[in-house]
């Protein structure tokens, strides 16, 4: 991972800013395919917008872009969405050809947190007709904010490291009781698929297939926000304000 910026929650132009600074640009693509979503759910990964996303699953994933014609690819944008920050994430970066050779390119392996956004240089990668991101293991649940391949004027080497947000402080947290038992944090989910607070045991959680609407979420403010097993019961965390509403 060659650096990586603090994405607040909905702000697109904090994504965009990877592009300007290096002269590069998005990469049109003909279409986008996710392993369990449809394909206008996957589709909210390319729409310029952090506000959508494909919803959060299990590993091993597959995300792949489909190019009108051989295309190189200088690197991709991440903005993912975990529901453990941080997860540690495997991933295979994989170059299709007309064909249908797989090419391996490149392996990208580190810590993954929500609304951050993670640029990685594909350092020499020849036109390709379809690009595959293929997420291997991650340790917990993993969506997509964001997920575009680009191309600059000339092959980046790095990107700017911006430093992270300074430390939540706990004492703007509260933690509310949620429902089922549980022995780890992943075994608790948000209670509904949008503008949750509380939390449920994952067996009784619900079947969420679309995107949330374009507002701030109370489990954005992460990592401290969000679902957390307390003492062998589903709980969770939400800062002071979204109580006090």
């Amino acid at each position: 991972m060659l650096g990586s910026r603090f994405l607040p929650t909905c702000d697109a132009a904090s994504s965009l800013r990877f592009f300007q600074e290096f002269q590069c640009e998005q990469l049109t693509v003909r279409a986008v395919r996710a392993s369990g979503t449809t394909w206008a759910n996957a589709a909210l990964a390319t729409d310029d917008s952090a506000c959508t996303m494909v919803e959060p699953t299990a590993a091993p994933l597959v995300f792949e872009f489909e190019f009108d014609r051989p295309t190189v690819v200088h690197g991709l944008l991440v903005v993912a969405q975990v529901t453990i920050d941080p997860a540690v994430v495997s991933a295979i970066v994989e170059l299709i050809d007309d064909q249908g050779n797989v090419r391996p390119q490149q392996s990208i392996h580190g810590g993954w947190q929500s609304n951050v956004a993670y640029g990685y240089v594909l350092d020499g990668a020849p036109a390709t007709r379809r690009l595959r991101v293929r997420v291997t293991s991650a340790s917990a649940a993993l969506g997509w904010r964001e997920l575009r391949p680009f191309v600059c004027d000339r092959q980046p080497s790095a990107f700017p490291v911006e430093p992270p947000p300074p430390p939540q402080n706990p004492a703007d947290f509260v933690t509310l009781e949620g429902r089922g038992a549980c022995r780890t944090d992943e075994d608790c989910v948000p209670d509904q698929c949008c503008n949750a607070m509380r939390c449920t045991q994952r067996a009784g959680g619900p079947a969420c297939n679309g995107a949330c609407p374009a507002n701030e979420q109370p489990f954005d403010q992460r990592p401290l926000a969000g679902c957390f097993c307390n003492a062998g019961r589903c709980g969770s965390r939400v800062a002071r304000r979204w109580v006090a509403q």
